[in-house]
């Protein structure tokens, strides 16, 4: 079986296409568990822009998806297994070759997606194979593909509750903190959160063997 042989999948990149239209927890959800009464006219944008930034921290630091994002990301080649490094996977959206200039789906008898708790793949079914008039080019190959716990915080699976108090008790820290932790001082980013909140965050984390 060849597996991505050429290179580490630490070289592929993935593009966001479709990004979230909300985020796991809400300024109303964080004035309720940090019990913050001040108006939330004054105080929505900026707890806002504090869960964008959690977010995004928790995603990089867990390798896992709170809210579907639609990624696109590319290969050189055909491979019996091509990994997905984005998770949860919920659903592929296209799988592409280059003829010339042009793209075609191939035909999804071909393969088939596992379903995996972290990074989900595309695995070639046994004796099949895949189309040989492919350019001979990079990025010869697009997949978009759909990964996410859910479109919303609602949807999170019971599992994965846990990541929301995470991240709230992370925001909340970001709150209450703000201007008072000088990151420069810090041995490590990870320094920046509660606990708590790592060991929450570590519970779901991926770690990422390259070979």
């Amino acid at each position: 079986m060849i597996i991505e042989e050429n290179y580490s999948p630490a070289y592929y990149t993935y593009e966001v296409v479709t990004p979230p239209t909300t985020t796991a927890i809400t300024p109303d959800d964080v004035r309720a568990h940090a019990h913050i009464n001040i108006d939330p006219s004054i105080t929505d944008a900026y707890i806002t822009s504090v869960i964008k930034a959690a977010t995004t921290f928790a995603e990089n630091y867990t390798k896992r998806i709170f809210i579907n994002t639609t990624f696109k990301t590319y290969r050189d080649y055909f491979s019996d297994c091509i990994e997905l490094r984005r998770s949860k996977f919920q659903s592929l959206v296209h799988f592409k070759y280059l003829i010339g200039d042009l793209l075609f789906a191939v035909d999804n008898s071909l393969y088939y997606v596992t379903n995996e708790k972290d990074y989900s793949k595309i695995i070639l079914k046994t004796d099949k194979s895949y189309p040989t008039d492919i350019e001979k080019r990079v990025q010869a190959i697009e997949i978009q593909f759909v990964a996410g716990y859910g479109a919303s915080g609602s949807a999170f699976p019971s599992d994965a509750e846990d990541l929301k108090i995470a991240l709230l008790n992370h925001v909340t820290y970001l709150f209450e903190n703000k201007g008072d932790c000088d990151l420069t001082s810090l041995e490590n980013i990870e320094d920046a959160m509660p606990n708590t909140t790592r060991l929450i965050y570590n519970q779901h984390r991926i770690i990422e063997a390259f070979v």
